[in-house]
């Protein structure tokens, strides 16, 4: 029998998710995001940081996240700060991107999910979203749906926070 050290890193279970045949899962601290798989040529797993070049990124830590894996894969995190960031994921170019998603109306995210379109067949973020409106506490469920391609109806575009689309059929 033969045995050989390995390296350990602890994880957390909130933001927990896999992006194709890797593992993305931040730190207990919910800090530092790190994705692992297993590498071929280092006959083993390895694990690499991903937050490496934005610290600050994950401040305060990862309170919720979800993955949107169509159109593209993109990993949703929401930080203690209820700030709702994105991570674009596009592994065989080696591609991290992260991203801020500020919502107007100083509001603020406290849950969220990816759920498939009936229609499309493309992932949906749906959030709990909490808001002051006129001196009242709203919270409220949210969606963005997948994004506005060329080609689609004008109709289809609507591009504010909480907002409402509403058909009207002409006067006769």
């Amino acid at each position: 029998i033969q045995s050989r050290p390995t390296n350990a890193l602890g994880g957390s279970r909130t933001g927990l998710t896999t992006v194709r045949d890797r593992l993305l899962f931040p730190l207990p601290s919910g800090e530092r995001l790190f994705e692992i798989g297993y590498d071929l040529s280092a006959d083993g797993f390895t694990a690499q940081e991903i937050s490496i070049f934005n610290t600050d990124v994950l401040e305060g830590g990862v309170t919720d996240a979800t993955l949107q894996q169509d159109p593209e894969p993109i990993y949703w995190i929401i930080t203690q700060e209820k700030n709702l960031i994105g991570l674009t994921v596009d592994q065989s170019q080696k591609v991290y991107a992260f991203h801020n998603h500020t919502l107007g109306g100083d509001a603020t995210v406290e849950s969220l999910a990816a759920v498939p379109s009936a229609t499309t067949g493309n992932d949906e973020i749906y959030m709990v979203v909490t808001r002051t409106i006129n001196e009242t506490v709203v919270k409220s469920i949210e969606y963005m749906p997948g994004p506005w391609e060329a080609g689609d109806p004008t109709s289809a575009q609507l591009f504010v926070d909480s907002g409402t689309l509403t058909t009207h059929s002409p006067s006769p």
